[in-house]
């Protein structure tokens, strides 16, 4: 189950039932919340959105970028989730990587840029730099996958799949 937040205007809270034969049964019920695009959000926003993930209670808490100019107050709201499996995020387009990679790190959220990891046997995760700031790398993100696991490809922008080659992806989250 996977559940997103976040349009320029407004907040929006989806949950969408996701089923793959690559998933293995162990991770039946797993759950990830995508949270994107926040730009300007300040509180009580940013705590309405932390406190509906805590009420999801996902596995696993992914970003997909464009947080504040200074994202600090962000990223301290969703590295307080500590999600059993860890969050990870991107920067995207409106965002300074040379700011946002270090905040991240120091905050509890793992950058992912032109890398992945593999998070239960059968799940990789895989992260690509914007595509519109940056040259993603998807082949570099994707190639340690294990060739039986689904594969989840975090990009910021969504034209990634468009414009680069994303066939080893089972699934791409894109802001």
């Amino acid at each position: 189950i996977m559940a997103g937040i976040g349009t320029r205007h407004s907040t929006e809270f989806v949950e969408i039932a996701y089923t793959s034969p690559k998933i293995p049964a162990a991770l039946n019920g797993y759950k990830i919340a995508f949270i994107t695009d926040t730009h300007d959000y300040h509180d009580p926003r940013l705590i309405k959105i932390r406190d509906e993930i805590k009420l999801f209670a996902p596995d696993l808490v992914l970003l997909g970028g464009d947080f504040a100019a200074d994202p600090r107050e962000h990223l301290r709201l969703y590295g307080t989730l500590e999600p059993p499996d860890g969050t990870y995020g991107g920067a995207g387009n409106h965002d300074n990587p040379k700011d946002l990679f270090p905040t991240r790190s120091a905050l509890g959220v793992v950058p992912l840029d032109k890398e992945g990891v593999l998070l239960h046997a059968g799940l990789y995760l895989a992260g690509v730099a914007d595509l519109r700031t940056q040259v993603p790398d998807t082949a570099k993100a994707m190639q340690p996958a294990p060739e039986e696991a689904f594969v989840l490809l975090l990009s910021h922008n969504p034209a990634i799949v468009m414009e680069h080659d994303v066939s080893r992806a089972d699934l791409v989250l894109a802001g």
